[in-house]
């Protein structure tokens, strides 16, 4: 549970980090802030080098015991969200080529279907009937 509100925490940090960065270009200590988070999240939840890594699959914020292998797909999201908030407001071609390879990727594990679905028809819906919560000694 605290590594889940960890990473919200961090989440949230990056994107009010990401505004206040985006308010004047001379607010070096935002931009600071921001890049400082989004090396944080991506430390810790992604895979490989940015032109052909990709999101770490997590389940409720887990990265162990997925009941689906592919992860949550709304938790993939909303990482890439953090990646195109720091692109958008940071720059540089790092962002970029980092949602390019876990989009590549997260393509090739989802049907088109999947990735339009919402709710019980999504197929990694985790708060609809495949509820899960990993054995860890730390929840």
């Amino acid at each position: 549970m605290q590594k889940r509100f960890a990473t919200l925490c961090a989440l949230l940090f990056i994107a009010v980090a990401a505004r206040n960065a985006a308010a004047g270009p001379t607010d070096s200590r935002g931009r600071l802030q921001a890049r400082d988070g989004v090396s944080d999240v991506l430390r810790h939840f992604w895979s490989g080098d940015e032109a052909a890594g990709h999101i770490v699959n997590t389940w409720h914020g887990y990265t162990n015991a997925l009941p689906d292998p592919r992860g949550a797909l709304w938790e993939r999201a909303m990482l890439f969200l953090a990646l195109d908030n720091a692109d958008r407001t940071l720059g540089g071609p790092a962002f970029a080529r980092r949602m390019q390879a876990d989009w590549r990727r997260t393509r090739s594990l989802y049907t088109p279907a999947e990735l339009e679905a919402c709710g019980a028809k999504s197929g990694t819906n985790w708060a609809h009937g495949r509820q899960h919560s990993p054995q860890r000694a730390d929840i």
